[in-house]
């Protein structure tokens, strides 16, 4: 959870963890993006044109990337911790967002 734990107040140790981040997450088995900013997908379809998943915050945080195409598996869940989908599940949408491959 690297939101619980880099100090952001410093900037060495958030320095020293941006560094660091596409490491941890290459060698995680598995990362998990919480969004709460984004609806369930019974009620709001993440593929749709003006989804909240298309308008996510996360995808203007700067660790994004790292979280992105570092770890092998991303599973998205939304505010009420409901999956979203895995980045793969995703792709078409991720890519248009982030121009990304």
């Amino acid at each position: 959870m690297d939101s619980c734990c880099i100090d952001k107040t410093s900037s060495a140790e958030l320095t020293e963890a941006i560094n660091s981040m596409f490491q941890w997450y290459a060698q995680s088995d598995i990362c998990l993006a919480y969004l709460a900013d984004v609806e369930d997908p019974t009620d709001d379809n993440p593929l749709g044109e003006d989804s909240s998943f298309r308008r996510s915050r996360w995808f203007t945080r700067g660790w994004t990337l790292q979280e992105l195409i570092a770890p092998s598996e991303v599973l998205f869940f939304s505010r009420n911790w409901t999956v979203v989908g895995t980045k793969y599940d995703l792709a078409d949408v991720i890519e248009a967002t982030t121009s990304v491959d």
